[in-house]
């Protein structure tokens, strides 16, 4: 059991991350470095192959001289007790397979960014003379930050020819087998372009172009079967794309790029819109012309050359004629045979002209293909083919670039006798369409109208207007009257959602006064009620409706309750009071009365009669209104008097004592 273990007294052994043919994959700790790293361990059983254990460790330490951020770092190459390993960097991720499997169809944009990673890595190993003859998604990791990272250059190959008879060797590669690998061939670097262009395949469509029940049924289609076209699983694929794998993936190694650079150059515009929409590649017809056989080894190969070579030199032997008798019989001819001959022969040619003549008058040549290619060289190609221009039309196109020919009629491939006419369909490009001014007009209308028109995006936003009714706009990203094409349009829309709304504040601590000062400021409506607390101060707000934090408009109701302090019990007060009595002193005091008095009353008496003095009382308490006579009686001296207020905390009290309807004395009384 190898988990636990110290490789080197180095490499401590965590988890199996992995495995293959030949090794297995596992998780370790540099314990010096005290980093985390991968090891990949040859299996014991392939440590016996003294020839492959070379290989493995001369390859391996080869690729060490490999310094590129898109390829895993081989630290170390070492071997413990029998046990050959590798020390490499360790990828926190998972591999290309599996990011396909999870993620496709990949974004043509994240396809190509990928790509030229991988491309950039392949082309800086064969600028150092390393060819990596197992490109597949398996041995592509993806790290966090989706970046992409190659790793097994050169060691699948050691395996691959030092144990070929092994069962389901080639199984994990044969889909991204070159064709001069399956027929036993050297490795080029344009056999891992090769296995680029199938990857690529895959990365896009999710699929492989090649599949069967084994390997070598794999292997025979990737000698013999045309390579599938991307449009026929995605088809709105840009040409361009479609052409990097047609061209990498050509049986011939001469039809496909001389180097993976120039594949990485013409990957890095694959998705620019002068490019979606060339022309499609068109590799030479000999590369599909012959049925070919799949001899994967070289005596297979051998006996297909001794079959070709027994098939020469097993001749029929002529016979030997006699040039002699030949002669004789040749004088025996007469003139008059020989004039017959001419005459036969002359009739003779004469038929086979004039049937050559009709013949060719009634022959039929299939359309071509002219579509996405310019007018001007569809022309061209059908005059070439014997063909005559007819009328041409002039159509709105989504896929067909402006200029270049939507369909004939009659269609590609149809058969017709030179001379006859075609019809061309040309691009004007994609529909345009006029933007209108849609300021004061319903978001929901405009926004509907715009969808149907097949725009890319609408996107609407909300703003807040005091001016402009709800859901009218207010504004619009492209101004009236520019012509676009909706489909690669994205308009964007204001539009106003009434008066912006106000989060109401906490009203605790305010008083009424300044309660009614907010209200105001913001357009409230604002009504006030009171009650008594125990709780909060006497004159501020006890409760508030709608709460703190509600959005609020202008013209909204506001309520808020204002506290009266605590409540005190109702009780009564007493205040005793003298009333001055003045009406002695008002007749003493005054001679002509005294006089009177004399002259009208001759018999003096020694008592005089007093004079009343009329009084009146108001109060004013809890059941009392100083409006109101409290009490009314007369004196003819200084009398006392008690007043009995009945009071609570928030009522005052208050009286006024009239004498003979002149106010004496008023006063007020509060609760205490």
């Amino acid at each position: 059991m190898i988990i636990g273990k110290r490789l080197s007294g180095r490499y401590e052994i965590l988890r199996v991350i992995g495995s293959g043919g030949m090794s297995n994959v596992y998780l370790a700790r540099d314990v010096i470095l005290e980093r985390d790293v991968a090891v990949k361990l040859m299996r014991v059983s392939m440590a016996n192959e003294e020839q492959l254990v070379r290989r493995f460790r001369r390859e391996a330490q080869a690729t060490t001289q490999l310094m590129h951020p898109n390829i895993v770092d081989i630290f170390d190459v070492d071997e413990d007790h029998d046990n050959h390993f590798i020390v490499m960097e360790y990828i926190a991720g998972m591999d290309l397979k599996a990011y396909i499997n999870h993620a496709a169809p990949l974004p043509l944009s994240i396809v190509v960014r990928m790509m030229l990673q991988i491309l950039s890595a392949i082309s800086h190993a064969h600028g150092q003379h390393i060819i990596h003859r197992d490109i597949k998604p398996q041995n592509v990791l993806i790290d966090a930050e989706g970046n992409a990272k190659i790793t097994d250059f050169g060691i699948a190959m050691a395996l691959f020819e030092t144990s070929m008879t092994q069962t389901n060797t080639t199984l994990g590669s044969v889909h991204y087998l070159s064709p001069e690998q399956a027929r036993g061939g050297v490795a080029t670097p344009k056999s891992d372009v090769y296995s680029l262009g199938i990857m690529l395949y895959e990365m896009i469509t999710g699929i492989l172009p090649f599949d069967g029940e084994s390997p070598v049924a794999i292997a025979i289609q990737q000698l013999q079967s045309p390579m599938p076209l991307l449009s026929d699983k995605v088809p709105d694929i840009p040409m361009s794309l479609q052409n990097i794998v047609m061209k990498a993936t050509a049986k011939e190694s001469i039809n496909r790029y001389s180097t993976v650079e120039e594949m990485k150059e013409d990957i890095a515009t694959a998705l620019m819109p002068s490019r979606i929409n060339e022309a499609p590649y068109d590799i030479h017809s000999a590369d599909y012309s012959e049925t070919k056989t799949i001899p994967i080894q070289t005596a297979t190969i051998k006996d297909k050359i001794a079959d070709i070579e027994g098939l020469e030199t097993n001749k029929v032997d002529e016979p030997i004629i006699d040039q002699k008798k030949e002669k004789k019989s040749n004088k025996k001819v007469n003139k008059k045979r020989r004039w017959l001959i001419i005459i036969i022969a002359f009739i003779a040619i004469a038929g086979i002209v004039g049937s050559y003549f009709y013949y060719t008058s009634q022959k039929t040549y299939a359309v071509a293909d002219v579509t996405n290619i310019s007018q001007q060289a569809a022309i061209a190609r059908l005059q070439k083919d014997g063909f005559r221009i007819g009328k041409t039309t002039e159509q709105n196109s989504d896929k067909v670039e402006k200029g270049y020919i939507i369909k004939t009629d009659p269609e590609a491939g149809e058969k017709l006798k030179k001379g006859d006419t075609i019809d061309l369909f040309i691009s004007i490009g994609k529909k345009e369409f006029a933007i209108d001014d849609y300021r004061g007009k319903n978001i929901d209308d405009v926004k509907e109208e715009l969808e149907k028109a097949g725009f890319k995006k609408v996107t609407t936003t909300p703003v807040n207007s005091d001016e402009i009714e709800t859901n009218e706009i207010t504004s619009q990203s492209i101004q009236k009257g520019l012509k676009i094409v909706p489909s690669e349009t994205t308009i964007e829309l204001e539009f106003s959602s009434g008066p912006a709304a106000i989060t109401l504040k906490d009203l605790s601590g305010y008083n009424k006064s300044s309660v009614k000062d907010y209200a105001t400021d913001n357009g409230f409506e604002l009504t006030t009620t009171d009650e008594f607390s125990d709780k909060v101060a006497e004159g501020q707000v006890i409760s508030q409706t709608p709460e703190a934090g509600t959005a609020m408009n202008k013209g909204q109701a506001l309520a808020v309750v204002i506290s009266k302090g605590v409540e005190k019990p109702e009780k009564t007060i007493d205040r005793k009071l003298t009333i001055k009595y003045t009406g002695d002193e008002d007749v003493a005091g005054d001679p002509t009365k005294e006089d009177e008095e004399d002259e009208g009353n001759d018999s003096s008496s020694s008592e005089k009669e007093k004079t009343s003095q009329n009084i009146k009382i108001y109060l004013k308490d809890k059941t009392h209104k100083i409006s109101d006579v409290y009490q009314s009686f007369s004196i003819t001296e200084d009398h006392d008097v008690t007043l009995s207020f009945v009071l609570d905390a928030k009522t005052e009290g208050a009286y006024i004592i009239e004498r003979d309807g002149e106010k004496i004395e008023q006063d007020t009384v509060v609760y205490e």
